[in-house]
């Protein structure tokens, strides 16, 4: 009895354990959310499979220069022997004979290498892999600051839409509070029935805005749990804050292109287009390549082939080849002149592409900096409203102001949060939109 309570005691033990582990781990900051998609995101999970795959390509064109050897084994059987017309060198004008040579059954086993020596094109080919390499690399890079940026930006749509939510839950408790205040005035005789209803039709109203705000931060949610990877299914608790005080006007706006992972991968583009100049260049040049063969031959009139007293006869080559082009119809003139072209190109649109990076980091500092103006702006309005419906409710309450007045201010304070909502969530995208411009290292 003693040891079936302890086992379930020990297991409520782990029940609990297990639970508060499931629980920690649905909470995200926004670091941790990031860090999660860079874990879990498919693209990101693929773009490291090509990283893979290019190294592999690296080991395939090194390849090419190692020793390549082969072995074959053939077997004949010549079912009708070949027949060869010999003249009659005894009696120069008799007619030729037809004679069978050979034997029924032929053997061969041979042993054979090739090794490249020299190879303008390999060793061009070998370069490109290595680069191409990098560019794979580059390319992992800018996935994992796309996908970290996207997490960001819902995480902070999701925050600022739950903000939406409290403030207007706010709302509805100050709306309740008058209403059920103004409702005992109008039954003891000291408001209309009038004043009732437009409160009632308001707090309606706000009711209604707050059951779809609800569904947007449910779909806000779940658009991050999407970006992140994370079960769709399943509840998340995101921690961090945001808070409009910790926001600074920005004065620089240098960029360094060479932090912008777009910029980095064009960079090697150009370099892989160097070398395929350089490729179709080399093809000018003479290859030299060794070759060697062994084998071991055997005639047979009967397939013994295994016994070890028949002879089996060797044949041993060694040799250099060397291939020297000539002429090919003007075919890799041309091919180096297209190469040559597009190695314009895309230094062309590298030197676009830093032009753009500069212009779009000086609009992300003014849209920035816009913003923050604004939400500043927006934050003394809500100060402002929040005052003004105090003194007017203060008037009513003291039987010197209007219903009116109150609903009046409530739907300005209203308006007035929700565009302080608005434009807290245009400073937070409009912060991750400079961080992306300037290239910052997403797991910064």
């Amino acid at each position: 009895m003693f040891n079936k309570n302890f086992k379930i005691f020990v297991g409520l033990i782990l029940l609990t354990l297990t639970s508060n582990v499931d629980a920690q781990s649905t909470k995200f900051s926004i670091k941790e959310a990031i860090s999660f998609a860079l874990e879990n995101n498919i693209d990101i999970k693929n773009a490291k499979l090509d990283e893979n795959i290019a190294l592999q390509n690296i080991r395939e064109t090194r390849g090419i220069g190692l020793p390549q050897l082969s072995g074959t084994v053939e077997l004949l059987d010549n079912l009708s022997l070949p027949t060869f017309i010999v003249p009659n060198f005894v009696d120069p004008t008799a007619e030729p004979s037809a004679v069978q040579f050979g034997q029924k059954y032929n053997a061969t086993a041979s042993l054979n290498v090739n090794q490249l020596i020299f190879s303008g094109s390999y060793i061009v080919a070998l370069q490109a892999s290595q680069v191409y390499a990098e560019l794979s690399k580059k390319s992992t890079s800018r996935t994992i600051q796309d996908i970290g940026y996207q997490v960001k930006k819902a995480y902070y749509t999701a925050q600022v839409n739950q903000v939406q939510l409290e403030l207007l839950n706010s709302n509805i408790e100050r709306l309740e509070n008058l209403y059920k205040e103004v409702k005992i005035l109008y039954e003891t005789g000291f408001a209309e029935n009038l004043e009732v209803k437009r409160l009632e039709v308001n707090l309606n109203n706000v009711k209604t805005q707050l059951k779809n705000t609800q569904q947007l931060v449910e779909l806000s949610y779940q658009i991050l749990k999407f970006q992140m990877n994370f079960p769709l299914d399943k509840e998340i608790e995101l921690t961090d804050k945001l808070e409009a005080k910790d926001l600074k006007l920005i004065s620089s706006k240098e960029s360094n292109p060479e932090n912008r992972p777009e910029y980095q991968i064009l960079n090697t583009q150009v370099k892989l287009n160097q070398l395929d100049l350089k490729r179709y260049k080399s093809e000018f040049l003479p290859s030299l390549g060794a070759f060697g063969s062994f084998q071991q031959q055997a005639f047979r009139d009967e397939f013994n082939f295994f016994d070890s007293e028949q002879d089996w006869y060797e044949v041993a080559i060694i040799g250099a080849r060397l291939t020297v082009p000539i002429f090919n119809g003007l075919q890799t003139n041309a091919q180096i002149q297209k190469a040559k072209i597009n190695v314009l190109k895309t230094q062309n649109t590298l030197e676009q592409v830093k032009n753009s990076i500069a212009l779009e980091t000086q609009s992300a500092v003014v849209n920035y900096n816009n913003a923050v103006n604004n939400l500043n702006t927006q934050k003394l309005n809500v100060e402002l409203a929040t005052s003004v419906l105090d003194e007017v409710t203060q008037k009513y309450k003291a039987g010197v102001g209007s219903n009116l007045e109150i609903l009046d201010a409530e739907n300005t304070l209203k308006e007035a949060e929700t565009n302080y909502s608005i434009s807290l969530l245009q400073v937070y995208l409009a912060l991750a939109d400079y961080e992306k411009s300037i290239g910052l290292n997403i797991s910064e």
